[in-house]
């Protein structure tokens, strides 16, 4: 019901009778659940406010009035300033702000230069208008609380957004202009082709930021560099910092100021070659007299580059308190060598890692960080490391957890998550359609040899020396579309003989718990208690895919030992 908007008061008369305390609840605990929707963003396509709450108002005068009275359901705003064309607007806009009373404001606010009117007029216009708008957002400071800008801007625009603010500083309390603001998310391109403005601390996005500055209760900042961090002040209450990049030889002075930091992230780091346009001097820190920052339990590292590394922004920190790490892709994926700063850096920071999350790495890369963590009880492995995994050595699957097959020491796991994206039997059939090719009529294609493709002289045969997917040879199925079920059979059976062998490879531990999470979510499918656990894996595969739509969801294997 909640879905649609277009009920009448004929289809829920029961639900009306219920007295208005109690459709405010149902209607709360509906919003709580799915708060995460819940961006009201105003002035669409269509000039009007998209939200699922909003919708709801539609359906009876009741439901309206009890949803325009509760605040908090007006407290999550996504406002593209580039939508703002008249005067009519910004009143509509000014009046749904008021909606949410004294609530603290969660904020996305986009403001692109290039969405302004071509017209000279206009421009002029609908400026005025937008910075009337965030002049009214700027008057509510002490209510942001969650504030996302998107800022693509050219010099005039920026240096008129710096003087609309500018003018309500003296008006607004000497503690601090956004006492309430907990996380700051700034997005802000910058066309600078030679990298003078990226260096520039007087450049007007970086002046813009110093409006931020200070922000006693900021926890968490994502920002574009670490000059970023130093026209915001370096807050000290941050306990989670986003760097898109950061440009220099030396991340101690940064952190170093930054003593309640507790999650680290750097999209980039880039090693200009001698040292060129360093953001700030090591200071007194340095590879032989590093900076320990106590405080870091984790460390994100979204893009991994590796080919500028000659002296790692890494060498100089050391985390003694790291329990996790996360590599979601690294550059040189295939150069097993290039990770060597990130082994280095956890040898050195005393061997406590007890988390490692892994997304495109390989599986050498995956060994070479297991022999650098020995405390380790915890392992997830993304959709882009098993994807590549079973495409490209699927007999590795899993192999670096195995202990026997390396040299690599067994880890002695308490959970392990292995998320496997559905799409991956795709993947496989288009890597093995070279045996399985037809024309639109069904027939065998021929290559340029001469040699026929999925011609009836082909079938799947066991090699005993490979417990893989399987061999092609003579004889087979006249079937091009069975031999491909087949094939995709066979490798769904290599990836379960896979965790077999991971499970039997900890006699000692026990058999774990087997748990199945897959999106989109599907309730738990029938299982046999006699059977083992891990056998229903594919049966969740198939849940999740639709070859002929070609949609496909994933399944998360969640091992647990006890």
């Amino acid at each position: 019901m909640m879905q649609n908007p277009h009920f009448t008061m004929q289809k829920i008369p029961a639900v009306n009778r219920l007295p208005v305390e109690t459709l405010t609840e149902i209607f709360r605990l509906y919003y709580a659940s799915q708060k995460s929707l819940f961006d009201v963003t105003l002035l669409g396509i269509s000039g009007q406010l998209r939200t699922e709450m909003h919708i709801m108002t539609s359906i009876c005068q009741l439901w309206r009035d009890i949803i325009l009275s509760i605040p908090e359901f007006w407290t999550s705003f996504s406002l593209d300033l580039g939508e703002i064309w008249s005067v009519e607007r910004a009143k509509y806009i000014i009046e749904t702000f008021s909606r949410s009373e004294n609530y603290k404001l969660r904020l996305h606010i986009i403001f692109n230069s290039s969405s302004l009117s071509p017209s000279t007029l206009d421009t002029l216009t609908q400026s005025r208008v937008q910075f009337t708008v965030l002049a009214h957002i700027w008057s509510l400071a002490n209510k942001w609380r969650d504030v996302k800008l998107n800022l693509n801007l050219d010099q005039q625009l920026y240096h008129g957004v710096i003087s609309t603010l500018s003018l309500g500083i003296h008006h607004k309390p000497l503690g601090g202009h956004f006492p309430n603001l907990e996380r700051l998310e700034c997005q802000i391109d910058r066309d600078d082709k030679d990298g003078d403005l990226r260096r520039d601390l007087n450049s007007p996005d970086r002046v813009l930021l110093r409006v931020f500055n200070p922000c006693p209760a900021l926890c968490h900042l994502s920002v574009y560099d670490a000059l970023d961090v130093a026209s915001c002040g370096h807050p000290q209450s941050l306990t989670t910092l986003e760097l898109l990049r950061f440009e220099g030889s030396s991340l101690a002075t940064l952190l170093a100021r930054l003593p309640n930091l507790r999650h680290f992230c750097l999209y980039q780091n880039y090693l200009t070659r001698n040292n060129q346009h360093v953001h700030e001097n090591s200071g007194p820190w340095s590879e032989s007299n590093p900076f320990y920052h106590t405080g870091i339990t984790s460390l994100s590292l979204p893009i991994y580059e590796t080919s500028l590394d000659i002296y790692p922004p890494w060498a100089d920190v050391r985390f003694p308190s790291l329990h996790t790490i996360d590599i979601d892709e690294v550059e040189d994926v295939f150069d097993a060598e290039s990770i060597w700063p990130i082994l280095d850096l956890l040898t050195k920071s005393e061997y406590k890692l007890q988390t490692l999350i892994l997304g495109k790495v390989s599986w050498e890369m995956f060994e070479d960080l297991l022999l650098v963590t020995p405390s380790l009880r915890n392992v997830i492995l993304r959709t882009a490391h098993v994807g590549m995994v079973l495409l490209e050595t699927p007999e590795q699957f899993l192999a670096p957890l195995c202990g026997t097959e390396s040299e690599v020491p067994l880890p002695d796991l308490s959970c392990l998550q292995v998320e496997i994206d559905a799409e991956i039997l795709a993947w496989h059939r288009w890597n093995n359609s070279d045996a399985h090719m037809e024309d639109d009529d069904g027939n065998a294609m021929v290559d340029d040899m001469g040699d026929p493709r999925g011609s009836a002289n082909t079938e799947f045969e066991d090699d005993p020396e490979d417990d893989t997917i399987g061999n092609i040879t003579s004889g087979g199925p006249q079937n091009p579309s069975a031999r491909m079920e087949e094939d995709e059979a066979r490798f769904i059976e290599l990836i379960v003989a896979r965790f077999r062998h991971l499970i039997s490879s900890r006699p000692n531990r026990g058999p774990p718990s087997v748990r199945f999470v897959t999106e989109p979510a599907i309730g738990p499918l029938p299982s046999n208690p006699n059977v083992d656990p891990i056998a229903q894996l594919p049966e969740y595969l198939l849940a999740v895919t639709n070859m002929d739509e070609e949609t496909f969801g994933t399944v998360t294997v969640e091992l647990h030992w006890d």
